[in-house]
């Protein structure tokens, strides 16, 4: 700072006031970009966690579609192999029931003829 000897008491203290003002309309200028850029930060912030939560939503949804049709994939061959066990007994059950059915008719058969 260059500081004028021959300078009046009364024009130092206006340069002083200048100067005061000057500080303080920058100091106001700092405070209300400061604040600028904290709002800026603050929605770009909400936008970020905003985006996040609809990707993983997303993804949730997409990871839960596909288990979806896993599980149904698993449940219709679990059904189908069910249903093919089911034929098989019933055919089993069937043989053996005419099997017991002629056994006794041929046992009773006996039973009167003797």
């Amino acid at each position: 700072m260059v500081v004028i000897l021959d300078m009046s008491r009364n024009d130092l203290l206006i340069k002083i006031k200048q100067a005061e003002q000057t500080a303080e309309s920058s100091l106001e200028g700092a405070e209300k970009e400061r604040s600028e850029a904290l709002r800026n930060a603050e929605t770009k912030g909400h936008s970020v966690i905003s985006d996040a939560r609809n990707k993983a939503e997303i993804k949730a949804s997409k990871d839960l579609d596909k288990a979806k049709k896993d599980i149904s994939k698993k449940k219709d061959k679990l059904l189908k192999e069910g249903m093919t066990d089911i034929k098989k007994m019933q055919s089993q059950v069937s043989k053996k029931s005419e099997k017991a059915a002629d056994n006794f008719v041929k046992m009773f058969l006996e039973s009167v003829d003797a």
